[in-house]
């Protein structure tokens, strides 16, 4: 009876023990298959995958995710913030010195609330950094390539910048054509054409000079024919208005002996705007003249002044050109219409 006892007393430590050890077995099968499927997730995607505890330390990542970082110690319990670190000061993106501890700071921050991001890597891609938190305090890092996306994206915002230049190049000829047909004085109708190519260009300044006799050397200010934009240049309306006529050197002058639209760069280093008891015009630094021609003659040169410096470009000269000669033929129809009566 004694053994019979001895066992029976032995059996429930036995069976309790047996159990443990088939919870713990399952629990380990359980463990393997979900590291078994992390796994084959992370070895399936394409971008970069990496999965991150709650505290911001990495637990595991796919190869491509490692090939994004080459050198670097890319392994279990690396600290997400020295991840970004990385990133920004190793070269893989391009985020100025003076911007760096910003940058890694919004990108931890991002990552708990499923931030995305694209950023501009060294090479000249463009990378999206997407985070996605998941059950139980986790979340995924996914780096992806989206060069391409980009670049189409970038194409296709030229191409709608580009149709919104031409409207705007059409609407400008189709205003000049109707001030031109408006048979109005030349004064009033370059006060039209002034103000629509101020608005077409952005330029803040513009005004119109009569030439006299097509003598170059004879360029008067055409009073009505100012425009300025906005009360940072509403103050160079008397400077301008008050102006004499123009002589020799001026640009209005050069303008109407060369024939041509005539574009300054740099005013602060051009003849034209310094000294001669000309007035300072505070922030300028760019101009054109554009001629304009009636019977064969100089009669009229249109002058617009920038805030920034200008370049010679020429869909931009051609269509100045167009305007000019919309506003010639304005100018010679009165002269026109007084030989018709004449006659």
């Amino acid at each position: 009876m004694s053994v019979v006892w001895a066992v029976l007393l032995l059996l429930p430590p036995v069976l309790a023990i047996g159990l443990l050890a088939r919870r713990l077995h399952q629990a380990r099968a359980r463990t393997s298959r979900i590291e078994a499927r992390l796994a084959a997730v992370l070895a399936a995607t394409g971008s970069g995958l990496s999965v991150w505890t709650s505290k911001g330390r990495l637990v595991a990542c796919n190869d491509r995710f490692r090939d994004l970082y080459p050198g670097a110690p890319i392994k279990p319990g690396l600290e997400l913030e020295d991840l970004f670190r990385f990133t920004a000061t190793r070269g893989l993106v391009q985020v100025p010195d003076d911007e760096t501890e910003a940058w890694v700071q919004a990108r931890v921050a991002g990552v708990g609330e499923g931030a995305r991001t694209v950023v501009r890597t060294a090479a000249g891609g463009w990378l999206e950094i997407r985070a996605a938190p998941v059950d139980g305090g986790e979340t995924l890092l996914l780096y992806s390539d989206v060069t391409d996306a980009e670049q189409t994206r970038g194409e296709l915002a030229d191409r709608s910048r580009q149709l919104d230049r031409r409207t705007a190049d059409v609407e400008l000829l189709r205003g000049v054509l109707a001030a031109a047909a408006a048979g109005e004085p030349l004064e009033a109708v370059a006060a039209r054409v002034v103000a629509l190519v101020c608005a077409w260009s952005g330029w803040p300044v513009g005004r119109a000079w009569r030439v006299a006799g097509g003598d170059p050397t004879s360029c008067e200010p055409l009073p009505a024919a100012l425009s300025t934009s906005g009360p940072d240049y509403e103050a160079l309306r008397p400077l301008l208005a008050g102006e004499p006529p123009a002589d020799g050197d001026s640009l209005a002058a050069r303008a109407a002996r060369a024939g041509r639209v005539v574009w300054v760069a740099d005013v602060e280093a051009d003849p034209a705007f310094r000294g001669g008891g000309r007035p300072a015009l505070p922030d300028i630094r760019g101009a054109c003249a554009v001629p304009v021609r009636s019977g064969g003659k100089v009669v009229a040169v249109l002058e617009f002044l920038s805030s920034e410096q200008l370049v010679p470009a020429e869909p931009a000269t051609r269509l100045l050109e167009s305007a000019a000669l919309m506003l010639g033929a304005a100018a010679a129809a009165p002269d026109d219409r007084r030989s018709a009566a004449d006659g």
